[in-house]
Formats: structure tokens, sequence, C-alpha cells
């Protein structure tokens, strides 16, 4: 997992220069692997194959690709979903712990009175 994530970082390091308007497209296939290699070993960096996604689906539709283009944002829209729900249920674990702390402290402090 570790040396997937790690060449994807690698990757985009070099490539970032390219990803711009008129070259982007010329990335589309070395996009696609890495996008494809991070969902095979189901990456648990949500955010990160986000931005490879998106970066993916422009490369895409610059290179005129549009019915891979809709394929890979719906795949990428999936994978934002899964994050979102995640944030979610972390937000609300985080809020149980501190409400949880709260009440504590509120009866710690009564039996100090």
């Amino acid at each position: 997992n570790f040396v997937i994530y790690n060449a994807s970082v690698h990757y985009w390091n070099v490539a970032r220069p390219a990803m711009r308007k008129g070259s982007f497209k010329y990335l589309s296939k070395s996009l696609e692997a890495i996008f494809d290699a991070l969902a095979e070993v189901n990456d648990e960096d949500l955010r990160w194959r986000i931005q490879i996604g998106c970066a993916l689906v422009n490369a895409l539709d610059e290179a005129g690709e549009f019915s891979a283009a809709a394929q890979r944002i719906t795949a990428t829209v999936e994978i934002a979903r899964e994050f979102l729900s995640k944030a979610d249920s972390d937000v609300s674990s985080s809020l149980e712990d501190f409400n949880a702390k709260e009440a504590e402290t509120k009866r710690v402090v009564k039996l100090l009175r």
C-alpha cells in the first residue's frame, strides 16, 4: 500500500508542472494508472484519491475523452461520498467524546463545591 501511495506522491511532484491547460491531456494515461492503482489497494487517504481523480478527469476532458472522463468523475464522486460519510462519523464520535468529557467535568466540579 505505502509503495503505491509514495509512488503516486512522487508522480504528482514530477507531473505537477504539466498539469496546466494545453499539456494536461498528455497525463491522462499515467494518471489513470495511478488512480487505478490507488483504487486497487484501496488506499485509505481518500482526500488524495479525490485529488488524483479530479486531475484525471481534467486530463481526460482536455484529451477529448469525454466518456472516460464521465466514468472517472462518477468514481471520484463515490470516493468523495465515502470521505464525507467517514468525516461525518468522525465528527459525531468526537462530539460524543466531548459531551462525555463535559458531563464528567461538570460532575467533578459539583463534587468539589
